[in-house]
């Protein structure tokens, strides 16, 4: 598969040719330390044979500078053991790797700092390592305590710290002054709601700032929220390399099908499970040809092309009707950007597989780019005597849409009449997962950043004198 990254312009911070990295498995300690130490070559200690294992199979990437990269795949995949090679703290077996830039890792939870230290004295261990002058030292000292926020347990030593305090701690240090490369491997997940928001926000400024970001989740959500690019790795190699929403949709689509083999569910047509809601992106175009030769894959089963050449992932569900194509209407447009306090409308066009199936609901979805569920949207029950393959067309009407500036995508899915009644059974007729993607554009620059403008009536009761002024401070 060719690599749409690999003809990329820009200085280069990361380049792999042919990396392989291949371990010893050792029957036990005993014999490691035996062939570590050389005994088995010499004529008395014949070498037995010892198993391999290559965690790395030849490897070809190229990262250019300012990228921010994503790497995804199950557990064992070779991930961390790319990521460590990256960083230096392990050897390539062969194959060629250039880094070029200093690399700042977060790869483990308390690792490079020392247990019997104070949380203030392995912050200023850290920081030695910098080059920075005395004066930066000291601010990005206080920067570091005051994000932290461990309060008495920052002069208290690491030991004594949890999991979620040291993740807070190494966090802060590795991100206190901007990296040339920042690696991040899981650490994220590892504190609690607040410092996740906190640590968020922290990496935005950093990748906005021009760092090269890798970073290795099995989060999709923190994938998409700080990454234009991803990699999926399986077994040692690349299987895909693109637009991030393009490989995460396909990396869980495969999870997906890996899933259902496994619990022996494939093949089912209803949708009585809610696993396939939320997951899948949309591929773009019909005539972009990003994956070669995985279009002939099992996971072709859940791909399909809407009336507009878009190729969405349409999940299973029961007979019935199907969307055939669903657009964004702004002053009579079509459009994939609006202002705040557009008045616009989703145009849906429906097309029924079974003529006996006349009642249905309509649910549309709004979704931030950190796989938030904005808003729900579900229709009253619609009633047709169509018969079948006619086409139903459906405005839904947003006057105005009160979300604010942002890039959202829409969930699309067709219910029975009485789905979302207590007791009633999950199923669906259609779900296409995340395939119109629109912008909203900010008209006030002063505004602070909302999810959307909420309706709302002011009432201010008080003597007239609290009235008047009221008035005059607000002229």
């Amino acid at each position: 598969m060719s690599n749409p990254y690999s003809q990329a312009i820009g200085p280069i911070a990361i380049e792999a040719r042919a990396l392989c990295k291949t371990y010893t498995l050792y029957p036990s300690p005993t014999k490691q330390l035996l062939d570590v130490l050389g005994l088995y070559r010499l004529p008395m200690w014949p070498k037995p044979r010892f198993g391999q294992h290559r965690a790395v199979a030849g490897i070809d990437l190229r990262i250019i500078g300012g990228e921010r990269v994503g790497v995804i795949g199950r557990n064992g995949a070779g991930k961390t053991t790319l990521l460590k090679m990256i960083t230096g703290s392990t050897s390539p077996s062969s194959g060629e790797l250039v880094v070029n830039g200093d690399v700042q890792a977060l790869m483990q939870v308390g690792m490079g700092f020392h247990p019997e230290f104070t949380g203030r004295a392995n912050i200023r261990a850290s920081l030695l390592y910098s080059g920075l002058s005395n004066a930066e030292r000291e601010e990005a000292e206080t920067d570091i305590i005051e994000f932290c926020e461990l309060g008495e347990y920052l002069d208290q030593p690491l030991k004594t710290y949890s999991m979620g305090m040291q993740s807070r701690l190494q966090f802060a240090c590795a991100t206190s002054i901007k990296p040339e490369i920042l690696i991040v491997d899981e650490i994220l997940g590892a504190g609690d709601a607040y410092f996740s928001v906190k640590s968020s926000q922290r990496m935005e400024r950093l990748t906005k700032s021009g760092c090269t970001l890798l970073l290795v989740s099995h989060s999709m959500a923190q994938i998409l929220q700080f990454c234009e690019r991803c990699i999926w790795i399986d077994g040692g190699t690349i299987v895909a390399d693109g637009p991030a929403r393009d490989v995460v949709g396909q990396y869980e689509v495969h999870m997906e099908n890996l899933s259902a083999t496994r619990l022996g569910t494939r093949g089912q047509a209803g949708a009585s499970k809610e696993e396939g809601v939320g997951k899948a992106f949309r591929l773009g175009r019909a005539t972009n040809d990003a994956f070669g030769e995985s279009a002939a894959t099992d996971e072709a089963r859940y791909v399909d092309v809407l009336e507009n050449g878009a190729r969405v992932y349409r999940w299973p569900g029961d007979p019935g009707p199907k969307l055939a194509s669903l657009q964004i209407l702004h002053e009579g447009e079509v459009v994939s950007r609006f202002p705040e306090g557009a008045e616009i409308a989703f145009r849906i066009r429906i097309r029924n597989e079974r003529p006996d199936v006349t009642t249905w609901r309509y649910q549309v979805t709004v979704l931030s780019l950190d796989n938030r569920r904005i808003t729900r949207l579900l229709s009253p029950v619609d009633e047709t005597a169509g018969s079948q393959s006619d086409v139903r067309e459906v405005l839904l009407k947003l006057d105005p849409c009160l979300l604010q500036a942002g890039e959202y995508f829409v969930n699309f899915a067709l219910l029975p009449a009485e789905a979302m009644k207590a007791g009633v059974p999950l199923t669906r007729y259609d779900l296409v997962s995340r395939f119109c993607d629109f912008e909203i554009t900010r008209t006030i620059d002063y505004r602070e950043r909302c999810i959307f403008t909420h309706p709302a009536h002011w009432e201010i009761s008080g003597p007239a004198t609290t009235a008047i002024a009221l008035e005059i401070a607000a002229s």
